[in-house]
């Protein structure tokens, strides 16, 4: 009796438990997510749990994990995986961090929009319909509504949103050795460890972490208490060469003549340029000191605003340096000759002095740099890296000219480097703002008879020479009601007028000045811009699972003429935060899309998007089939990847694409599994056999 009473007990506290016991949807980005035994990403794997599968919630751990079972196993997967099932009904929860949630009057993305919802806004969950779910909240105005929001933007179930506090562009300083966190954890996986007195950038702090960077390339947490917030910017490292000077090496010329050459070939009489006289004690600029051509080892250096080639033999290069400026304005600087400093130059594995250290470059070692804005990308031994500007002297700087195309200063009609500062520009010599834009409205009203232009909103900025000028202008934005109406280019010195552009029926007319605009040609009963607007955003609802046209600034532009349409088109160009997004061709005439794209999706990035794509013609159309797919990816894997065994191989995942996919339809996708933390995968065109992509990576947790 004792017995069938301790069963019974423990029965009861059986079903007490899953009745009690809540449930969960995996939501990861794509892929399987991974069941510990252990909260740790260092853990053995006990399962993998497809995305979309429902399982069973038993409770948080810590900050990051979860405890779950599945299929009869317990273990334990990262909490931000999980995400609202039918149990959530009648809960209090809260949007996600990803941005702005719209609460819409229908569970559909063209819904009209009830209320813009943030992070601390909470909703009460009525009823969840597997994307849509709808809940009742409070509007902007504290107004009590009900709506849909998609059910993947609700934030996890089990926890509240945590405080943030917002300290952008504000310095921090570490008190000691302390790691970065991925997540807001300490069990969380540990990005990289800075030393005491690291400078961070802070972004904002949550809860009693920050979430910092570092250089730019680490971002993650560390505790709020091992910082000491300064309050202010981070400054910028020095960049010389961004700043139009570097520092070069002199040389003498021993024997007071310098033969100098056109190029540094081995025909040395018939590229003779000329013998220069150099006084005795002169120093030169050395841009390069031992480029080896022809079995023999060249200079360059600078005599008189010159850049002459000479045989490195024919100088002396001393450990004296001196600062060279760039005589004119030099927008993008693209390279240089650099030479590793003094102390020699250390060459990380990434911009930032917290990564692996590569190697160490003797001092002298001459190499050829890719600037960038806090250091610069060299090659060593075949190895690239990355070392900063105060550890190497710079020599010629390439740079590009955007008027002009590529220009370097090697060439022998371009400018050299002058050992002079240029003088700096004086504001007296600006006409004033008011000045310039009565300029401008004078130059609209001349080139397209623009009226009321003192009722539009005008926003004026004064920046270095752009298109068609040397001097610096003055750019003024036109705008009314929110809408772009006019752009205008003003010499900041002269007054005279650069450019001017017209946005108003939707098709730009550019004017360098002289050029008059051509008045677009409207065809009799074609559709208004607003009606290809409507066009367009159908057309991407219904073909983009992500696209949501409210997110989105737009802009319509009418053209009587594109490459690739002989007949009037609108092109809409869709952003979100300043990104090219989307782009869809609507016809003029009828309607007609013509053409659409999604930008964000790599394969396209490419083409021409003002071209439609034409639809490939195939000589057969016959499926080539799953098994033979998979025969060829496993040949193109072994043929790229050394390490790829096929009797390796756990498992494998074979998806036939036929209208959504960022490879050429329809195509089959091949993803072989090797462990948990490798695999290869494969796309193969499901009529050619031809290979589209490889790829082999080591996935990250959720990522599949």
């Amino acid at each position: 009796m004792k017995r069938m009473i301790c069963l019974f007990l423990s029965f009861l506290l059986l079903f007490s438990a899953a009745a009690l016991a809540e449930h969960a949807k995996v939501q990861t980005p794509g892929g399987w997510l991974n069941m510990r035994a252990k909260p740790s990403t260092k853990s053995a794997p006990l399962e993998q749990i497809p995305n979309h599968a429902t399982v069973t919630y038993l409770g948080q751990t810590d900050d990051t994990w979860s405890q779950i079972t599945y299929k009869g196993v317990t273990g334990y997967v990262q909490t931000r995986f999980l995400n609202l099932t039918k149990t959530a009904e009648g809960k209090e929860l809260y949007p996600d961090s990803n941005g702005a949630v719209y609460v819409r009057k229908t569970a559909s993305d063209s819904g009209s929009i009830l209320a813009v919802l943030s992070i601390k806004q909470p909703l009460t969950i009525l009823k969840v319909e597997n994307d849509w779910t709808q809940v009742s909240c409070t509007d902007q105005d504290g107004k009590e509504i009900t709506g849909y929001i998609r059910t993947e933007r609700i934030d996890d179930q089990y926890t509240e949103p945590q405080e943030s506090t917002n300290y952008y562009d504000v310095t921090g300083i570490s008190g000691s050795k302390q790691a970065i966190y991925e997540h807001p954890s300490k069990s969380s996986e540990k990005l990289v460890t800075m030393p005491k007195g690291t400078e961070v950038k802070v972004l904002y702090t949550e809860g009693s972490w920050c979430k910092v960077e570092v250089d730019g390339i680490y971002i993650g947490f560390v505790p709020a208490d091992t910082l000491q917030i300064t309050g202010d910017s981070l400054k910028e490292p020095d960049n010389p060469l961004i700043s139009y000077h570097a520092t070069y090496y002199l040389c003498t010329v021993p024997s007071g003549s310098l033969p100098t050459y056109v190029e540094p070939t081995g025909d040395l009489e018939g590229n003779l340029r000329e013998t220069l006289v150099i006084p005795e004690g002169e120093k030169l600029p050395v841009v390069q000191k031992a480029y080896q051509s022809h079995g023999q080892s060249w200079a360059q250096v600078i005599w008189k605003g010159r850049v002459y080639w000479t045989p490195t033999s024919s100088i002396s290069v001393s450990k004296e340096t001196g600062t060279m400026y760039y005589t004119k304005p030099i927008d993008h600087f693209t390279g240089a000759t650099v030479y590793a400093g003094s102390g020699g130059a250390k060459m990380y594995a990434a911009g930032s002095r917290l990564s692996k250290v590569l190697a160490t470059i003797p001092a002298g070692t001459e190499m050829e740099g890719s600037l960038r804005d806090r250091c610069i990308v060299v090659t060593y031994k075949g190895q690239m890296g990355y070392v900063f500007y105060s550890d190497v002297i710079c020599g010629l700087a390439q740079y590009q000219d955007p008027e002009d195309g590529w220009h370097f200063a090697e060439h022998l009609d371009d400018p050299a480097p002058s050992p002079t500062p240029p003088p700096p520009e004086k504001e007296e010599d600006f006409i004033t703002s008011s000045k310039a834009r009565s300029l401008a409205d004078q130059a609209l009203e001349n080139a397209y008879n623009a009226r009321n232009l003192n009722k539009m909103q005008v926003n004026i900025d004064r920046s270095s020479s752009k298109r068609g000028s040397t001097n610096p202008v003055y750019e003024l934005a036109y705008f009314q009601d929110g809408k772009y109406m006019y752009n205008v280019l003003i010499d900041a010195i002269t007054g005279s007028t650069v450019y001017t552009a017209n946005y108003t029926n939707f098709g730009q007319t550019a004017s360098f000045a002289t050029e008059k605009p051509k008045k677009p040609t409207v065809i009799a009963g074609e559709i208004s811009a607003s009606k290809a607007r409507s066009l367009a955003d159908q057309k991407l609802r219904s073909t983009y699972g992500g696209f949501d046209d409210h997110s989105y600034k737009v802009v319509n532009e009418r053209f009587e003429k594109m490459k690739g349409y002989d007949e009037p088109v609108f092109r809409l160009n869709y952003y979100a935060d300043e990104q090219f997004a989307y782009t869809c061709v609507v016809s003029a005439k009828n309607g007609t899309i013509l053409y659409h794209t999604d930008i964000w999706d790599s394969a396209n990035t490419e083409i021409d998007y003002s071209t439609p794509t034409p639809k490939p013609s195939y000589e057969s159309t016959q499926d080539i089939g799953k098994d033979r797919a998979i025969s060829l990816a496993k040949s193109a894997l072994a043929g790229k990847y050394p390490d790829f065994d096929a009797s390796a191989i756990t498992r494998t995942q074979c998806t036939l694409h036929t209208e959504h996919g960022h490879l050429e339809l329809p195509y089959y996708y091949i993803t072989f599994f090797v462990s948990d933390s490798e695999f290869y995968s494969c796309g193969v065109h499901a009529y050619t056999e031809k290979i589209l992509e490889t790829f082999g990576m080591l996935p990250g947790e959720g990522n599949g």
